[in-house]
């Protein structure tokens, strides 16, 4: 018989105890409140003290996994297998980073290999294509644990490109050469297979999803970019098209220089960090607020972070070696075709069911439509971190992939971390738009939206500084 670790009781248990069915409980819906408290720091403030090691704890019923509206709630780790839960207490030690960074980018790693190969279909087919931004300012560690991830992955589409290469050496010296002897065109040239991409325009990512009917993953280590790439097109109907992948509807693409493109059954997961200044001041745009793109991504944001000393030896080789395989093993089955639909038990639809109740009793008691937005995008996230974590155990332990009462409790306490996150995002914008906690640029910046600075001069001299410093504030 298979054993686990109860983290909140510090003992074995086994998967027939720990997979039992559970009876969710009605919840009390909290209001949000005004302003998040602050939560103790994640690491260590000195160099002699000893990392913390991750102690999660498992919920009993609905009600412990209500978050205190006040706090942001622990990322949990407990619904993951002993080696994901092992591997990520390692990485957050080894790196002291907040455990929430690593822990994310697994998940969703997880989502991006399985791509199109597993699936949900109740009302509506949902793949695990999650779309998350890790939040810190510099130095913390956002970019690395993102690496770690979808190393695997990224040595895989490596591997992909040599063979392309050599493919399209072949192609070009076989085929080019007879077509232009026979006059005839060559046959269609070798396409390169990825899972990966990073720096796109929306026309070749489109191009990119159609030569890569499994999925792709937009990996972007800073967003900042991308976000600029975002308003760039918000008037060319290629910002729709984003959310029409999100929400894996039909994709047509219409150019005046190339065939049409379509796409039916898109699959487009995102991965990225950004630090808070560059995602307050993208998202203190209206228009940006009101185009529905923010409520679909999930925000990892941790409170109170600190930079500590990282552990001179790191996470051990084998470590590693056995994440990438468990990475491929994922991978390999989606290639065979062998995941597919998973089923959901009448335990885990009970679970399902009750945060859908809690979803539409936020949406009602708020008049924000930007949280609105937010709560009812979470069922569809729920499914999709389901999914990752129904396929995880199937591939690490001997199981069946199923979505049973236990991944659906983790999934929805990963949701209420989310929704969380969602919430803290939403009170930052609106004290930024009360001109609350904004720093001497971003308000000259909103300043020169609303007015024209005719003379960068005569404001320096009556805000008592210099015009060099407003034009740099201004830049």
């Amino acid at each position: 018989m298979n054993k686990f670790i109860d983290p909140s009781e510090n003992r074995r248990i086994s998967s027939t105890e720990l997979f039992a069915p559970d009876s969710p409980k009605e919840e009390v819906v909290p209001p949000l409140s005004a302003k998040a408290e602050q939560a103790p720091p994640y690491s260590a403030s000195s160099e002699e003290a000893e990392p913390t090691r991750v102690q999660p704890t498992t919920p009993d019923d609905l009600n412990d996994i209500n978050p205190d509206p006040n706090a942001l709630p622990t990322f949990p780790i407990w619904g993951l297998p002993e080696f994901l839960q092992s591997y990520i207490q390692d990485y957050t030690q080894a790196y002291s980073i907040p455990p929430e960074f690593i822990a994310a980018s697994i998940i969703h790693a997880i989502g991006g290999a399985i791509g199109k190969g597993a699936y949900t279909h109740e009302r509506y087919k949902n793949y695990p294509a999650l779309w998350m931004i890790l939040v810190a300012p510099s130095g913390i560690g956002k970019s690395d644990p993102m690496t770690a991830a979808y190393t695997p992955i990224q040595e895989n589409d490596t591997e992909s490109y040599t063979e392309w290469e050599a493919a399209v050496q072949e192609w070009q010296k076989k085929y080019q050469q007879q077509a232009k002897k026979q006059k005839q065109e060559p046959p269609p040239k070798p396409i390169y297979k990825q899972r990966l991409i990073t720096d796109v325009t929306p026309e070749s990512l489109f191009q990119a999803l159609h030569n890569n009917p499994d999925g792709l993953v937009l990996f972007r280590d800073e967003v900042k970019g991308w976000f600029n790439d975002l308003n760039r097109y918000t008037g060319t109907g290629s910002l729709q098209h984003y959310l029409s992948l999100f929400d894996g509807r039909p994709v047509m693409i219409n150019r005046k220089t190339s065939d049409p493109t379509h796409i039916p059954e898109p699959f487009l997961a995102i991965l990225g960090s950004v630090q808070p200044p560059v995602l307050m001041e993208w998202l203190r745009d209206k228009s940006v607020r009101d185009n529905g793109f923010a409520p679909r991504v999930l925000f990892v944001w941790p409170d109170n972070m600190k930079k500590a000393l990282s552990r001179e030896d790191g996470v051990p080789d084998e470590t590693k070696q056995e994440y990438a395989e468990f990475i491929q093993r994922i991978v390999n089955r989606t290639k065979e075709k062998s995941l597919g639909k998973i089923p959901i038990t009448e335990d885990a639809r009970a679970v399902l069911r009750a945060f859908e109740e809690r979803t539409v009793n936020l949406q009602n008691g708020t008049e924000i439509d930007h949280l609105k937005a937010v709560y009812s995008k979470m069922m569809i996230h729920v499914n999709r971190l389901a999914i990752a974590i129904a396929v995880a155990w199937h591939i690490l332990e001997p199981l069946p992939l199923e979505i049973n009462g236990r991944v659906a409790k983790y999934a929805v306490q990963l949701a209420e971390y989310f929704i969380a996150t969602g919430e803290k995002v939403y009170r930052l914008i609106a004290e930024g738009d009360n001109g609350q906690g904004l720093s001497n640029a971003d308000l000259l910046k909103q300043l020169s939206k609303r007015y024209t600075i005719k003379s960068q001069t005569k404001l320096a001299e009556a805000l008592g500084t210099t015009q060099q410093a407003i034009s740099k504030l201004l830049k």
